[in-house]
């Protein structure tokens, strides 16, 4: 029951912001509000909302505090410059051990767990292979707990694209966690899960462009994005990016 309760702080995406003084109470809107101030690239928001996390932990380490915790580490890790993405994927990657330790998380974290290990990769060298292979075994640990969760497969999804080759990453296995991730976030009956769906439909945007040269295709999951969620800024300028090469793909034709 308490592990279902916990999967419900993930799945079930509500309304505005938190001020009340009960966690449990707040997650849901914690939740919703981090992953608006993600998509809207709201860095200093989404470290407000950090900061008065780690004075509850402080208050009472407990399990829907490090999962929130985790999540925000991570979402501001994925919008950070590199040294700030070191920081905070680092301060996810810690909680590691303390995550192990449990079995009362939720698959959601694990994912988050396996994002952070890749970023890390990303904006740390050194720790490239190890951490690359890190991420491939939390995101494992989480489908073996639910292996039809959306969230899971579209962190999966981008894994499989921003990982090197060398270290298992592929574009094709990509496209397939990411569309798998969509379906599965069509298949749910909640109309809060669009988020989900919309970074999807964004990464599939870059991929498509970047590795297919596929441009129609690119655009048309850009515009799916944006159409989910209009304030996705990444979409906005991604999209913004396309249109200027077909105006100037059209005045060099």
């Amino acid at each position: 029951m308490y592990k279902q309760k916990l999967l419900l702080l993930f799945l079930v995406l509500l309304v505005s912001p938190p001020d009340s003084n009960s966690i449990e109470t707040d997650s849901n809107l914690i939740i919703k509000q981090s992953y608006e101030d993600y998509l809207g690239e709201h860095k200093d928001d989404l470290i407000r909302s950090y900061q008065s996390l780690l004075s509850k932990l402080a208050e009472s380490e407990n399990e829907s505090v490090v999962s929130l915790l985790t999540l925000h580490e991570f979402l501001i890790a994925d919008i950070s410059n590199r040294k700030d993405k070191k920081k905070f994927s680092k301060s996810c990657i810690d909680r590691n051990q303390i995550i192990q330790q449990s079995n009362r998380y939720p698959p959601e974290v694990y994912a988050f767990l396996s994002a952070c290990y890749g970023l890390s990769a990303q904006s740390n060298l050194l720790k490239a292979a190890s951490h690359g292979a890190k991420s491939g075994r939390m995101i494992e640990r989480a489908l073996e707990i639910d292996s039809n969760n959306p969230f899971i497969y579209l962190v999966k999804g981008i894994g499989d694209y921003q990982r090197p080759e060398l270290f298992g990453g592929s574009s094709e296995n990509a496209i397939k966690n990411l569309n798998r991730a969509i379906d599965l976030y069509q298949m749910r009956l909640e109309n809060t899960m669009q988020i989900g769906e919309a970074i999807a439909h964004y990464h599939l945007a870059v991929i498509y462009f970047f590795t297919k040269q596929e441009f129609e295709l690119s655009l048309k999951h850009a515009r799916l994005a944006l159409k989910l969620e209009p304030n996705y800024r990444r979409a906005m300028t991604f999209e913004n990016q396309l249109m200027t090469i077909v105006k100037e793909t059209e005045l060099i034709n």
